[in-house]
């Protein structure tokens, strides 16, 4: 059985309000990376307000990536 894929976007207008909600989007996709115990997290940075968090086989378990794209 082949886990579903977890994708968090996550913007905001401020450095704070991007914090919060990558740790929020960090804190879901950790809670479901983790029972899984298959892959990592992988955070993707799309522009400077944009930011998508993931379970990724890209990053290994009990590893959090980033990357720039």
């Amino acid at each position: 059985m082949r886990p579903l894929r977890r994708i968090y976007t996550v913007t905001g207008e401020t450095w704070q309000t991007i914090e919060n909600h990558l740790n929020q989007a960090l804190d879901q996709a950790l809670a479901h990376a983790v029972p899984e115990g298959l892959h990592g997290i992988m955070v993707t940075r799309r522009t400077s307000t944009s930011f998508t968090v993931e379970i990724s086989p890209d990053a290994s378990y009990g590893m959090t990536m980033e990357r720039w794209e």
